[in-house]
């Protein structure tokens, strides 16, 4: 995807749900199209894991061209017979690794490799190496199959599609905590952060600069100065924060003294929503997984949203989501969990050491068949019922949409998004095989809103007394048959177990007299597979855990 409203891309976390692997390259790197017009900017991309070159001399640019074989593909996993030299090849994915592309395009002269995703809508990922990544020195990126198309339909129609590969002044913005934040939420910013890069030979003082600008158009400038060795990349904090005051668009512009690069972020302060997305439906288009991987991974896929709560806390009362395939999904179930992340890592596994506090579960009807409908359900609080959630000052949040399918329907749910970038919080989420904090490649940004009831904006709310979460235990976890619930308190009281569905209904109930330290065990084996939680009560508080019935 071309990157929109000039901004640079910015690198995310991980790559498709599937593993994680490091950045070659020890410097931001800028993917642009120069011509023609009408494709110019700068392209979100996937990059070489551990293969190919560290460093970018200087920058390359080159006509790109497909590179063909002796039968006239442009697979390129056997050797390439057109003359590249001097330019950026172009490259299908599939049949063979990655550097083994790369190899036959460097050897006919090509100075830049582009692989182009065979998969529509499959985003990009980052390419492990291979057998031959040793042997690679050019820079090769991967497209998205739309991107590529769209050079593909230049090259057709007869024009000469340049493209550069460099190292930008300046990149990876990160500005906010969301791209859209409620008013009664608003936290200070005093995260504000950007990458600068001194391409050249010799040290250099640069002066980073980000300029805000409010709805009104009054600006505040943030100001650092330092120096930067010779080709190095120094991630620079401001050390002045930005606090927003009144609903509206917002716009950061960072930019340095050594270059003329400039990046923009914008955000803005809403009435009474969280989101990521940057809400344009004219641009929303969706991210998903393989259906390989999808079965892979169990037909398991979950998206999530993080966003924080502001220093007066608050509550919420509606999650909405997008998707792209919904007329796949028709009478199935995707469930919506809102989780307290506070103590998250940003390398956790699974959402175990998450404590869940609010939930919902929506069926797909016919009415959410178009794409990218937004869809929008009540939560319920899982402490106590209640049709709103207690958000507690200042605590982070993941907001999740999980769908657990199977072989019935083996096509990926596609969650819609809307624009790019990466956020001061966790920003997203995506769990396949297991929990990937950070989300795709390219920082895509789920459309996974949470909202406050609007007549409640404003109005303080006395959170429910809460229990150590070490107090409760749960296992097995996943579930079949039985259910062991494990109690560990610190003196004996009076205590109540409940089993409550996505839905907010309680199942079963057991009450306990002089409750501590003990065991109990339910049956659960007539329940319809899907998640539920275990509620433990007691005049000192209330601790929940979350478990999935198989």
């Amino acid at each position: 995807m071309r990157i929109l409203q000039q901004k640079l891309f910015l690198f995310a976390c991980l790559l498709m749900g599937f593993g994680l692997s490091a950045q070659q390259l020890e410097h931001p790197m800028l993917v642009e199209v120069n011509s023609p017009s009408n494709l110019a900017g700068s392209y979100i991309y996937g990059f070489q894991s551990d293969w190919g070159p560290t460093s970018l001399a200087a920058s390359v640019t080159g006509e790109a061209v497909w590179a063909r074989t002796a039968v006239g593909d442009s697979i390129s996993c056997d050797s390439v017979v057109n003359d590249l030299t001097g330019k950026i090849a172009l490259v299908r994915r599939g049949a063979c690794n990655f550097s083994l592309k790369a190899l036959n395009a460097q050897t006919q002269g090509a100075i830049g490799c582009v692989i182009c995703n065979s998969q529509p809508g499959g985003g990009v990922i980052n390419m492990a190496g291979g057998t031959s990544g040793a042997s690679v020195t050019i820079p090769t990126v991967m497209l998205s199959y739309e991107d590529c198309e769209l050079l593909a339909n230049a090259i057709t129609a007869g024009d000469s599609v340049s493209m550069t590969f460099r190292k930008p002044a300046i990149a990876n913005a990160v500005g906010t905590f969301a791209y859209g934040t409620p008013e009664d939420h608003i936290q200070t910013l005093d995260g504000i952060n950007v990458d600068v890069i001194n391409a050249s030979a010799s040290s250099a003082s640069a002066t980073v600069t980000a300029i805000v600008t409010d709805p009104a158009g009054a600006t505040q400038t943030l100001t650092e100065t330092l120096t930067i060795d010779a080709d190095t990349t120094v991630n620079v904090t401001f050390t002045q924060t930005y606090t927003p005051v009144d609903t509206g668009m917002y716009q950061m512009a960072f930019f340095s003294s050594l270059a003329n690069d400039t990046v923009f972020e914008n955000f803005r302060i809403t009435e009474h929503s969280f989101t990521l997305d940057e809400g344009d439906e004219d641009e929303f288009t969706w991210i998903g997984v393989t259906d390989q991987g999808f079965a892979d991974a169990g037909y398991r896929f979950d998206m999530g949203n993080a966003y924080i709560a502001g220093p007066n806390g608050g509550s919420a009362a509606w999650a909405s989501f997008a998707l792209d395939n919904g007329s796949e999904f028709i009478g199935r179930f995707f469930d919506i969990i809102l989780y307290d992340i506070t103590g998250a890592t940003g390398q956790d596994a699974d959402y175990s050491t998450y404590r869940p506090v609010g939930a919902a579960r929506h069926f797909i009807t016919a009415a959410d068949t178009l794409p990218n409908t937004i869809i929008t359900d009540r939560l319920y609080d899982v402490y106590d019922g209640a049709d709103t959630v207690v958000l507690t000052a200042n605590t982070q949040y993941l907001l999740v949409v999980k769908y657990q399918g199977d072989s019935t329907i083996p096509t990926s749910p596609r969650f819609t998004y809307g624009g790019t970038g990466d956020f001061i919080s966790l920003g997203s989420t995506v769990y396949t095989d297991r929990l990937y904090p950070g989300g795709f490649t390219g920082g895509y940004r789920p459309v996974i809103r949470l909202h406050q009831a609007a007549f409640m904006a404003g109005t303080a709310v006395t959170p429910v007394a809460q229990l150590d979460q070490n107090s409760l235990a749960v296992f097995p976890n996943p579930a079949k048959d039985y259910l062991n619930i494990q109690l560990s308190l610190e003196e004996q009281m009076d205590a109540q177990i409940s089993l409550i569905d996505i839905r907010g209904q309680r199942l079963q109930e057991i009450s306990l007299n002089g409750a501590q330290n003990q065991t109990e065990q339910i049956n659960i084996n007539d329940l319809p597979a899907g998640v539920y939680f275990i509620r433990l009560a007691t005049s000192e508080g209330i601790a929940v855990k979350e478990f999935i019935k198989q």
